[in-house]
């Protein structure tokens, strides 16, 4: 069976909607998980079998598992990267938030606990 280019779109279009709906705080790594779906879908679309759920339900739990197998193997829930130019609101990013750092004196400690 040959992959054709409108089966590349559709399944494009279903790993970026699962992506947005789910996985849209894990936006640093959008493009891995993408790509990491995309293939999967691939192997999904080969190993799918009729007289079951619609291929678009398949595709979508495969993706779905595919993304979120990649978050738990490479995304540490702590440390989730933050652009600092990603926008608060319509003028104001993150890094306009971010003041200069305190010296430890001007807090009136004498050390750090």
């Amino acid at each position: 069976m040959e992959y054709t280019q409108q089966q590349f779109e559709n399944d494009s279009k279903t790993a970026n909607f699962i992506f947005n709906k789910y996985f849209s705080r894990y936006k640093f790594y959008k493009e891995d998980m993408i790509q990491e779906s995309l293939i999967h879908l691939v192997k999904a679309r080969k190993s799918f079998k009729t007289g079951g759920a619609s291929y678009r339900t398949y595709a979508c739990s495969s993706c779905y598992n595919c993304m979120f197998n990649f978050v738990r193997a490479n995304c540490n829930e702590k440390y989730i990267t933050q652009l600092l130019s990603d926008k608060i609101t319509d003028d104001l990013t993150i890094e306009d938030t971010i003041g200069e750092e305190m010296q430890i004196n001007e807090l009136g400690l004498d050390r750090v606990f």
